[in-house]
Order: structure tokens, then sequence, then C-alpha cells
């Protein structure tokens, strides 16, 4: 499996440096197309998922593959990560809009999960060529180097909390939460989330949208560098986990359930 690995690092690096790069701040009107009301996706992103799932199936022979933007055609496909055996997750270009604006804060997140769980994964900043990756009871390195999350008390937590996609009834009281914090820096990529978080730089960030291809990747590497990741509900992160909202991520174990009893109780919020 370690040669599977090692081949999965090669074959993104490729992939971003064939299909991701030539189109950075090249990109032309056609090739910027909206999925969804406010949804965009590039040629780069249809491109690099197509190269990647090419690559992985081969690499791994029985194994499938559910991207971002086959789920966006095929919404059944997700329903194949709670019970096969070794499933690809892939976000070929995670800050899609970043990207579009030519604005360098974009990754690739590729993970492996097998029966539900994430056993691998990967995230590449193709600008710069750095690789940030996890083998589940392994550890996490970015380029050889290994992670570590930092200690940190419910008074000195960095936040980078996201709430442009909370319900309304707790958006407002979650930024009330925020001003209990030392700061509150969130950045428009989850895949570059994780890596801050695993170098020590944020102590705690929530997302709402549990989409597994924004996730799978970058729990296991904060948690293999020593945090924790979980859903509101307090079950353990699993992308084969796919109907619950609200997934909160702390570099040191000690103060997820502070954090999660107060920015998700929202019991009490409706109250108010």
């Amino acid at each position: 499996m370690k040669l599977v690995f090692d081949n999965v690092s090669a074959l993104i690096r490729e992939v971003a440096d064939a299909q991701i790069m030539p189109r950075f701040r090249n990109l032309r009107a056609d090739e910027i197309l909206e999925k969804n009301k406010g949804d965009i996706v590039t040629a780069a992103d249809l491109a690099t998922e197509k190269a990647l799932t090419c690559g992985l199936e081969q690499l791994l022979p029985g194994s499938l593959v559910v991207g971002e933007e086959g789920v966006h055609a095929d919404p059944a496909l997700i329903e194949h990560l709670a019970s096969d055996e070794y499933v690809w997750i892939i976000d070929p270009v995670d800050g899609t809009r970043n990207y579009a604006k030519g604005d360098d804060g974009f990754c690739v997140i590729v993970a492996l999960s097998r029966f539900g769980e994430t056993v691998a994964g990967w995230i590449y900043r193709p600008t710069s060529g750095s690789l940030v990756l996890a083998e589940k009871g392994s550890g996490a390195t970015r380029d050889g180097v290994r992670l570590q999350t930092v200690s940190a008390t419910p008074q000195s937590t960095r936040g980078a909390l996201h709430t442009g996609y909370l319900p309304k009834h707790l958006r407002t009281q979650m930024k009330d939460a925020i001003k209990g914090m030392v700061s509150n820096d969130p950045v428009s990529s989850a895949g570059l989330e994780y890596i801050r978080m695993a170098m020590g730089e944020t102590d705690v960030t929530m997302f709402w949208n549990t989409y597994p291809w924004d996730h799978a990747a970058g729990a296991l590497i904060v948690e293999e560098a020593g945090g924790k990741a979980g859903f509101k509900n307090g079950v353990h992160y699993s992308p084969g986990i796919t109907d619950t909202k609200g997934i909160l991520v702390t570099g040191d174990p000690d103060i997820w359930q502070h954090w999660c009893d107060v920015l998700f109780n929202e019991e009490k919020w409706a109250q108010k």
C-alpha cells in the first residue's frame, strides 16, 4: 500500500502541472461555468477530476472515485462512501472561486476511504508545490516534515470559523460567540483551513456544509497531527456520514467540547 500512496502524490503533482497551472490566470470566459446559482466550475476542475479519476482507479484496481463534479452529475455516487471497500474522494480544485479570480488560495484534495472511514489524505498547493499528507495511524507531514497541532484554552482560541452557510437562526449567535475568541480569520478554502490548523496556526474551525471532498482528507490530517474533528452531535467525523450538517475541528482535543457547546447550542439559540 505504501507504493500506492507514493504514486498518488506523484499523480496529483503531475495532473496539477498539466491541467491546473496552465489555466491559472489564463481561463477564458467560456471556461468558467455556473453549476448552480453562485456555485462555479472551471475547465480546470473538470479536466483535473477526469485525469485523477483515471489515474487513481489504475493505481488501485477495483476502487471507485467519488469526486465533487462526478457527484454533481450523478448524486447517487455519494452512496458508495459508506459501503464500498476503497473509495477515492476528490476535490479537483478546492477554492474554485479563488482560482477563477487568479488568487492562489486553492488546492487539490484527495482522500482514500475504506468502508466509510478515511485511511489516507493529500492536500496539494499547485502554486507552491507544497504537499500535506497523512496516513491513518502514521501521522501527518508537510513536504516530509512532521506536523503537530498546538495546545489551546477557550480563552486563547484563534478561530477560523465560516458563518456564511449557516441557517439564519444560528448565524447571529455564532458571530456573538466569535467575540469570545482572540481572533477569527477564515480563508475561503477548506483544504487550506485544515493545513493551517495542522501547522498550529489556528485552533478551531467550523463548517456547516459537510461535503466529503472538502473534509475527508483535511480531518484526517488534523487528527494525525494531534487534533480532533467531529460532527456537532458529537459523532466522530467520517466521510461515510453524509446526512449530517456541522463539522467542528480543533487543534487541541481538550477544547473541542467547549466550542461545540458554545457554537452549536441550537436548542438554546432557538429560544432567543
